[in-house]
């Protein structure tokens, strides 16, 4: 009697159970991979406008002690230009992140908190981010995730609600401090004092810009502006002993189809009469997963005067 080649059906089996298992956990890999893609992905975006509310308060022409520094809405940050306008065929082709919705979809909102002596409260704005489309268990992973990375969050499980604390920028906060200790006793009138006369040892003065924002003149800050990728910035003409200075940082990316950001910087080549600045980041683009360096956006520039 001649054995019987090929697999006996209990080897069939055996091999079948094998390959369930492995292609079970080739799934199980592939899917954490995307979820954790997409929730870095809400993390990039949320920190971004977290940044933009920030830049909105420190260049507000509102008093410094009024909560409305603030945007009362996302759509504040559209409308003053510190965000990009989209449009639902854009947001659901990927071309556009609107700071009107949350990466899954739901409504952003704000709340503007007044600042209470009594009850110690500082003056601050706080951002709800719904999770309400997910699943509880999904949503509690997302939340998870978020808290490792974004300062000053927190969840509410059964609302399924991340608040985010957004405090004033420093730069803002420092000037109240000062003005309410100096005191805050407005001009009536024009301040003329003949031309022969100075004003001295001051610790911070700001002016109101024909754009209705507060230029800082401490430090000997000359001026402060956006400016695109690769736009060449004019060197000042400094008082003897002093010399110029430039410093920069984002102030806006533009990086349509991506996935994930990476590291984001900003940098500037030097000439003896102006500076070039540079926007550079990295990003997967959602076409092929690869990672792809860009610098569309826009670069905060601050040109001064220092001591050399």
């Amino acid at each position: 009697m001649k054995k019987s080649k090929g697999f006996a059906l209990l080897e069939l089996m055996i091999a079948l159970v094998i390959f369930g298992v492995v292609m079970q956990g080739v799934f199980a890999f592939a899917n954490k991979k995307h979820f954790d893609n997409d929730v870095n992905s809400a993390i990039d975006k949320l920190v971004m406008e977290l940044t933009m509310i920030q830049q909105y308060e420190a260049e507000s022409p509102e008093p410094y002690a009024s909560v409305t520094r603030f945007p009362e809405t996302p759509a504040d940050l559209v409308d003053k230009g510190y965000a990009n306008e989209c449009t639902a065929t854009e947001v659901s082709a990927g071309k556009c992140q609107s700071v009107e919705k949350t990466y899954w979809g739901d409504s952003i909102s704000y709340n503007r908190i007044d600042k209470d002596a009594a009850n110690d409260i500082v003056m601050h704005l706080t951002l709800s981010y719904p999770l309400t489309t997910l699943p509880t268990e999904e949503a509690n992973r997302v939340a998870g995730m978020f808290m490792g990375r974004v300062p000053f969050l927190t969840y509410d499980k059964p609302s399924k609600t991340m608040t985010v604390r957004v405090n004033r920028s420093s730069a803002s906060a420092a000037l109240e401090g000062f003005i309410d200790a100096e005191g805050n006793r407005k001009l009536e009138d024009d301040w003329d004092v003949g031309g022969n006369y100075s004003i001295a040892n001051a610790k911070n003065v700001t002016v109101r810009t024909q754009d209705g924002k507060q230029m800082n003149l401490a430090a000997s800050v000359i001026s402060s502006f956006p400016v695109a990728n690769g736009t060449s910035v004019p060197k000042p003409s400094c008082p003897a002993g002093l010399k110029p200075a430039i410093s920069t940082s984002v102030k806006s990316i533009a990086g349509y189809n991506m996935r994930e950001l990476g590291a984001i910087n900003t940098y500037y080549t030097e000439t003896s009469s102006a500076w070039k600045v540079y926007l550079r980041y990295y990003a997967v683009r959602q076409s092929d997963d690869a990672w792809v360096q860009l610098s569309n956006g826009e670069i905060n520039v601050n040109v001064s005067c220092i001591t050399n």
